[in-house]
């Protein structure tokens, strides 16, 4: 009977628990990502000028690289983060259709379309994958490109995606060669992927 029970324990599945982060939250590491944050805001800034654009932006980017390290350090994206990437996202779609800058009718259309552009493909891809018993993207990954969709025409969208998949995937094979880790912390493409589009 208690020969069993390891061989039970053996043989559950991983979870992420399991898995060693793909970068430890040190100190240093802490000032990396600190240091990264800066000085993507900084960027943002220097690109749209002293604008509300560049406010929006500017903490869009933040949240951004805060999931990027999040992920990186959990292999989860928290939920609270990406409610408050559609908060933004809330403000910042008001503000414009109240000032007159956008219709209501086009902000519905555009956000709904770009929204479904950023998680429509990596829905699919979790499907496919699902449907030969493998894992696709994670349910953080898949809210925050639905999230951060929302602030972006369905082509930008696309091309933040093929960026992002261009990142992640070679983030995957450095930490399966490096760490024999098949799990990749996507929130780093993700980040990599709408930052670039931000700063285009």
């Amino acid at each position: 009977m208690s020969d069993d029970r390891p061989a039970a324990a053996d043989a559950a599945p991983e979870t992420t628990q399991d898995i060693p982060p793909a970068l430890r939250l040190t100190r240093g590491v802490r000032v990396m990502w600190a240091l990264i944050a800066g000085a993507v805001c900084a960027a943002v800034v220097l690109r749209y000028d002293v604008t509300p654009a560049a406010a929006v932006f500017a903490v869009l980017a933040l949240l951004l690289v805060c999931a990027a390290a999040g992920d990186a350090a959990t292999w989860r994206i928290p939920n609270a983060l990406v409610l408050t990437v559609v908060l933004l996202w809330v403000v910042s779609a008001a503000v414009s259709v109240v000032a007159g800058w956008r219709s209501l009718a086009e902000m519905a259309l555009q956000c709904a379309l770009g929204a479904l552009a950023a998680v429509g493909p990596a829905l699919l891809v979790t499907a496919v994958a699902a449907a030969f018993g493998k894992e696709g993207f994670g349910g953080g990954d898949l809210k925050l490109l639905a999230a951060v969709g929302l602030f972006f025409t369905w082509r930008e969208n696309l091309v933040a995606l093929v960026i992002a998949c261009v990142v992640g995937a070679v983030l995957g094979l450095v930490l399966k060669l490096r760490r024999g880790v098949e799990k990749l912390p996507f929130g780093v493409g993700i980040a990599v992927g709408w930052i670039a589009l931000i700063l285009l």
